[in-house]
């Protein structure tokens, strides 16, 4: 669970590679199932730059006001990595920002374009649909989600838990497994 506390941070999660030489080996290519992001106003989902690489599957992301996913990448051709080495699938994604409009000087990605490659339905991403998270209080969050459309996402590889076929690190209606052990101080 990534929950950004306003005005601390810009990003909920960021990936990189190497700068001086994005398809540097050995690359970097995290395989990640079952996580809660949640965000604020001001702040982005995911950034993954310099050849980063990664399989991202069962996320909710949502409440990042800038944007959701933000690719970046001088060298490496994005289009050709996604989604064989890079891709978000099996999401959900609420109540987020607008992609940027991203031309010229501004253009950090060789012109792939996020909103199209997280939209294609081949990826089973869900748009607009509330997951149904409790609270996203920073002081007394409820992370325990409740959209049953959660459930009968990809099956987590050898290695994860291969119950994990929701989208989110709490089954929906389950067990808040941060009960008991989990503060959540202002400061």
């Amino acid at each position: 669970i990534v929950h950004q506390y306003p005005g601390i941070g810009d990003n909920g999660i960021e990936g990189d590679n190497l700068g001086s030489d994005e398809a540097a080996m050995p690359r970097t290519n995290p395989t990640l199932f079952n996580a809660t992001f949640i965000g604020t106003p001001d702040t982005r989902g995911m950034v993954l730059r310099e050849g980063a690489q990664g399989i991202l599957r069962n996320f909710i992301i949502q409440d990042f006001g800038s944007e959701s996913v933000d690719l970046r990448a001088e060298t490496v051709d994005l289009t050709a990595e996604w989604p064989a080495n890079l891709s978000i699938e099996n999401s959900f994604f609420f109540n987020n920002g607008e992609y940027a409009e991203e031309t010229g000087e501004e253009d950090d990605d060789m012109g792939f374009v996020e909103q199209t490659a997280i939209e294609d339905a081949a990826r089973m991403n869900i748009l607009d649909q509330d997951p149904g998270v409790g609270s996203s209080s920073v002081t007394s969050p409820d992370y325990v989600p409740t959209n049953a459309m959660l459930g009968g996402q990809a099956t987590p590889p050898a290695g994860l838990d291969s119950a994990g076929t929701f989208a989110g690190a709490i089954q929906p209606n389950g067990t808040d497994w941060t009960a008991g052990w989990t503060a959540y101080p202002e400061n």
